[in-house]
């Protein structure tokens, strides 16, 4: 059975129902996250007042439901592969009540912590979706700990716009290389390149990464990937 977790004191049984339906929300057009899912845990956020988090993987399917205070939220650990160069799986998204969407230090001990493959905060007003910031691990520095990136704000409708697929792969290249056992960087430069067609371009995009890759390998990086 779906279970809702964290703090569900006082809430009518009608409302955590309504929180256990979001383990049906199914993902369309191939996307990982569906505006149906922010726009339901917006509106519930709403109803509450208390913060929501779900946990999707990387199939789309919800995983955990949880929910917290209007100050924080239950942010569990995820079983899974530890490595400390390997992403979790887990896509954790979490409510803001206080129409703002700006990631929390909590947020970002939580994204190192569970090797989150992204963190995603939104913003709530009135019931209502505001804006959505994206953090994620982007690399180690010296000592050996995660750093991180923060994108955004982002409205609903880029938001949908975004490959949160593409990306995910992207961060795991970005830390691929680091070796656990030996707390060592590969000296081999790995890179990702990442392209983007307009309607100005002078060359289809796939040829102006095939140039860039061409480059990329004469300065010695291994290409990991392209987006």
């Amino acid at each position: 059975m779906n279970e809702v977790k964290g703090n569900l004191k006082g809430l009518k049984t009608s409302l955590v129902r309504e929180l256990r339906d979001i383990y049906e929300i199914i993902p369309v057009n191939n996307s990982l996250i569906d505006n149906a899912l922010l726009e339901k845990m917006a509106n519930l956020t709403g109803k509450i007042e208390r913060e929501i988090a779900v946990y999707v993987n990387r199939r789309g399917k919800v995983v955990n439901v949880s929910v917290g205070t209007d100050k924080t939220v239950d942010l569990p650990e995820f079983e899974g592969r530890r490595a400390q160069n390997r992403l979790s799986g887990i896509i954790c998204l979490h409510t803001h009540p206080a129409d703002d969407s700006t990631l929390s230090e909590l947020d970002i001990s939580s994204l190192k912590k569970n090797r989150y493959d992204l963190m995603i905060a939104i913003g709530v007003k009135n019931s209502a979706a505001t804006d959505i910031t994206i953090g994620v691990i982007s690399g180690f520095d010296k000592k050996g700990n995660y750093l991180h990136e923060i994108a955004g704000t982002f409205s609903l409708e880029e938001f949908a716009d975004l490959d949160l697929a593409g990306l995910i792969r992207y961060v795991q290249t970005l830390i691929a290389d680091y070796d656990d056992d030996r707390k060592t960087l590969s000296s081999i430069e790995a890179a990702c390149l990442a392209g983007i067609d307009t309607q100005n371009s002078s060359l289809p995009v796939e040829e102006s990464l095939q140039e860039l890759a061409q480059l990329a390998k004469t300065a010695g990086a291994e290409i990991r990937g392209m987006i």
